[in-house]
C-alpha cells in the first residue's frame, strides 16, 4: 500500500482519528460522548478510496469485477474470519444458551454482509442491551460491504456515459441525505442502520474521488486551492470533527443534520490534500499512520473485548479494565495485521482469496448451526453454570384471535387473546408491564375455566384523558389508543373482571433506577394527572358493569437482570436484590395516587416481592425478572399464582 505513488499517509492518519474516537467512546462513553461519529468518518474515507480505485481501473481499461471483489476479500475477510471464530470460541464458555444462540445469528449475519439489517430488525422494546452483543459493531461493516457490492456495478454500468457520473452521484447524495433527515425524526432505527439513509456519507467520498481523478472538470476543489487555502480547509475539517466529538451525545438526533459535522470535517481534510498543515504535521505522523494501518482489525477486536468484559463482570467495566481491553485490542490488531492481513494481501496465490473466503463461510456455517441448535444449551462448559437461565419475555405482541375481536384496526401495541371458547373472559390492560403479566394470567384463567385478553401499549398507560407523548400528534395517537382499549373492554359482555397494571413511577419521574441520572422519558405525567386518568378509566369500566383491579408496579432492580445470574466465568453473583425501604420510598407518591379511588381495588405487589428487608428476585430457582423492571415468564406466573388467584372464580 505504501508503495503506491497515490498513497496518502494522511488518510491513514484520518483513519486513526476515526478508530480512536470510536474505541474511546465505547470504552469510556461518559468521557467521549460523541466518539460514535468516527464511523461516519470511516464512511467518507471508504467512499473516497474505493471510488478512486474503481475510477483508476476504469480509466486504464483494466476494470474487472472479479479482481475488484478478490481484492476486497483479501482486505476484509482474513481479520473478519479470525474475529468471528474467536468470538464464537469465547462465547462457548462465557455465554448462556439464549445469548449464544443470538451470537450464532449475529456471526452468520456478519459473515453474510447484512449485520446492519439484522440489528435493525432486532430493535424492539424487549431487545437485549447493546453491551451484551459482542458483534454489534459489525453493522457499519455491513453498510460498507453493501456499498462494495453495488457501487462498482453502478459505476461500470454508467462508465460509457461518463458525463452522467458526477450528476448521478450528486443526485444519489441528495436523495440519500433527504431520506436520512426524514428518517432521523420519523424512523430513527432506519436512519441509523439502513444503507439508503447512510449512502450520502459514502457519496461525499465518491465526489471527492471524482475531483481527485479529474480536477480539470471541476469535480472537486482540491486542484484549485492555494496552499494557504488548503491549510484553512484542513483546520476547518479538524475543528468540525472535534465539535462533533465534544457536543454530540447518544441522545442527539443522529445521523440527521448532526452527521454533517464529521462528514464535512472528513471531506475537508481529504480535499485539503496531503500537504495541508493539519494533514502534514498531524495526520501523516508515524504514530497516526501506524494506528490507521491497524484501524480495521482494531475496530473488529475492540468491541468484542469490551462487550465480553461487561458480560462476564455483569456490569460496567472499571476504567482500568477498559484500558486493559483497549491495550489487548491494539496488540491483537497489530498481530492480525503483521501475521495475517499483510501476508495474504501481498500474496498472488489463489489460496489468498479462497482461503479467507472459506474461513468466513465456515464461520457463517458455525453461526447458523449454533442458532439452529438453540445455543447448544447442553454444551460442555463450566459445570452447573448454564442452568441459571435468563428467561426473557419474547412472546408475540399480537395474535390473530385478538385482532379479530376488534371492530376496527388495532391501534395498540399488544393485542393477545387466549381464546378457549369459554363463556367468560378476564382482561388485562396497561403498558408493557401488562404485556409481560399476560402469560401468567392466561394460564391462571385457563385453570379457572376462562379466556384471557390483553390490550396494552408501550409507554402509553390506559388513563382516559391523560395521553402521553412528545408532540401533540403523538399525544393524540396515544389518546386514540387508550380510547380504543377502554371502549373495547367496556362493550364486551363476556368480560366482567379487568386488571390494570403499569410501570407507574416512571411516568411522573422520567427516570428508572438503572439510569437514574439519565431521563428515560422527557414528557412527564404528574401523579395527580395519573390519578385523574386512572379514575376516569375505572369510572368508564365500572359504568359498564366491570370489576376493576389495579396491580401496583413490581419493584424495580437497580441493574439489569443479567447482573443477578450465576453465569459462566463469573463465580460470585452480584446481590441485586433491592431494599424494601428503597422501593417504598420510590413508590410512596405513586401508591398514594392509585389508592382510595372509588370503584377501583388496588392490589399491592410489594408484600409479594418484598416479604423481608430485601426483595426477592427469584423463586424456586427461577429468575423473576427479564430486565430491570419487566417480569420474566417465571415472574409472570409467580405474580398470577400468588396475587391474582383469589380474584378469578
Amino acid at each position: 500500500m505504501t508503495g503506491n505513488a497515490d498513497y496518502r499517509p494522511d488518510i491513514d492518519g484520518l483513519r486513526a482519528i476515526a478508530v480512536g474516537t470510536v474505541v474511546l467512546h465505547h470504552a469510556f462513553p461518559q468521557w467521549l460522548r460523541g466518539g460514535f461519529v468516527g464511523v461516519d468518518i470511516f464512511f467518507v474515507i471508504s467512499g473516497y478510496l474505493i471510488t478512486r480505485i474503481l475510477l483508476d481501473d476504469l480509466q486504464q481499461r483494466r476494470f474487472s469485477l472479479r479482481q475488484f471483489y478478490a481484492r476486497r476479500v483479501k482486505r476484509i475477510f482474513p481479520a473478519l474470519a479470525l474475529v468471528l471464530i474467536a468470538v464464537l470460541a469465547f462465547g462457548w464458555f462465557a455465554l448462556l444458551a439464549q445469548e449464544y444462540r443470538s451470537l450464532g445469528k449475529h456471526v452468520f449475519a456478519g459473515a453474510a454482509f447484512f449485520a446492519n439489517l439484522t440489528y435493525w430488525a432486532e430493535i424492539a422494546y424487549f431487545d437485549a442491551v447493546a453491551e451484551t452483543k459482542p458483534l454489534l459493531h459489525l453493522w457499519s461493516l455491513g453498510i460498507e460491504e453493501q456499498f462494495y457490492i453495488f457501487w462498482p456495478l453502478l459505476l461500470a454500468a454508467v462508465w460509457r456515459k461518463k458525463q452522467w457520473l458526477y450528476p448521478l452521484t450528486w443526485a444519489l447524495l441528495a436523495g440519500s441525505f433527504g431520506l436520512c433527515l426524514w428518517a432521523s425524526f420519523n424512523a430513527p432505527a432506519a436512519a441509523f442502520y439502513a444503507p439508503p439513509a447512510r449512502a450520502w456519507e459514502l457519496a461525499v467520498g465518491a465526489i471527492l474521488a471524482f475531483g481527485a481523478s479529474a480536477p480539470q472538470r471541476n469535480f472537486g476543489l482540491s486542484g484549485e486551492l492555494t496552499a494557504q487555502t488548503r491549510d484553512i480547509v484542513s483546520v476547518f475539517g479538524l475543528c468540525a470533527i472535534f465539535v462533533a466529538l465534544i457536543f454530540l451525545t447518544p441522545l442527539s438526533v443522529f445521523p440527521g443534520f448532526w452527521a454533517v459535522l464529521p462528514v464535512l470535517g472528513a471531506a475537508a481534510l481529504i480535499a485539503a490534500g496531503p500537504n495541508a498543515v493539519v494533514n502534514r504535521h498531524m495526520l501523516a505522523r508515524r504514530p497516526m499512520v501506524w494506528l490507521g494501518l491497524i484501524s480495521y482489525p482494531l475496530y473488529l477486536w475492540h468491541w468484542p473485548l469490551l462487550s465480553y468484559g461487561r458480560i462476564v463482570t455483569s456490569g460496567q467495566l472499571l476504567p482500568m479494565d477498559a484500558l486493559i481491553c483497549i491495550g489487548l485490542a491494539v496488540v491483537l490488531a497489530a498481530l492480525t495485521m503483521i501475521l495475517i492481513e499483510r501476508p495474504i494481501r501481498r500474496s498472488a496465490h489463489p489460496v489468498a482469496v479462497w482461503g479467507p473466503l472459506a474461513a468466513v463461510c465456515t464461520a457463517a456455517l458455525l453461526g447458523a448451526t449454533i442458532f439452529a441448535l438453540n445455543g447448544l444449551p447442553n454444551r460442555a462448559t463450566i459445570a452447573g453454570y448454564l442452568d441459571n437461565r435468563l428467561d426473557l419475555i419474547r412472546t408475540p405482541a399480537t395474535d390473530a384471535a385478538c385482532l379479530e375481536t376488534l371492530q376496527a384496526p388495532a391501534l395498540m401495541d399488544y393485542c393477545r387473546f387466549s381464546n378457549l371458547g369459554l363463556p367468560k373472559t378476564v382482561a388485562i390492560i396497561g403498558d408493557s408491564h401488562a404485556h409481560v403479566t399476560f402469560p401468567g394470567l392466561a394460564l391462571l384463567a385457563q385453570q379457572k375455566g376462562m379466556n384471557a385478553l390483553l390490550l396494552a401499549n408501550s409507554s402509553c398507560p390506559p388513563l382516559l384523558g391523560q395521553p402521553i407523548g412528545e408532540t401533540s400528534a403523538s399525544r393524540e395517537k396515544c389518546g386514540a389508543r387508550i380510547t380504543q382499549i377502554v371502549e373495547t373492554i367496556a362493550k364486551r359482555s363476556d368480560i366482567d373482571l379487568v386488571f390494570i397494571t403499569t410501570r407507574g413511577p416512571i411516568y411522573a419521574t422520567g427516570t428508572e433506577p438503572v439510569t437514574a441520572n439519565q431521563p428515560v422519558l422527557s414528557q412527564l405525567l404528574p401523579y395527580d394527572a395519573f390519578r385523574a386518568g386512572l379514575t376516569a378509566t375505572a369510572n368508564r369500566l365500572r359504568a359498564a358493569q366491570k370489576t376493576v383491579i389495579y396491580i401496583t408496579e413490581n419493584p424495580e432492580l437497580s441493574e439489569r437482570a443479567e447482573s443477578c445470574l450465576i453465569r459462566p466465568l463469573r463465580l460470585k453473583p452480584r446481590d441485586c436484590r433491592p431494599l424494601r425501604s428503597d422501593v417504598e420510598m420510590r413508590q410512596q407518591a405513586y401508591i398514594a395516587a392509585v389508592s382510595g379511588i372509588d370503584g377501583l381495588t388496588t392490589l399491592h405487589s410489594l408484600n409479594l416481592f418484598c416479604p423481608d428487608q430485601k426483595c426477592q428476585i427469584s423463586a424456586q430457582g427461577a429468575l423473576l425478572y427479564a430486565d430491570s423492571d419487566h417480569l420474566s415468564e417465571a415472574g409472570s406466573h409467580f405474580l398470577a399464582q400468588n396475587l391474582l388467584q383469589e380474584w378469578l372464580r
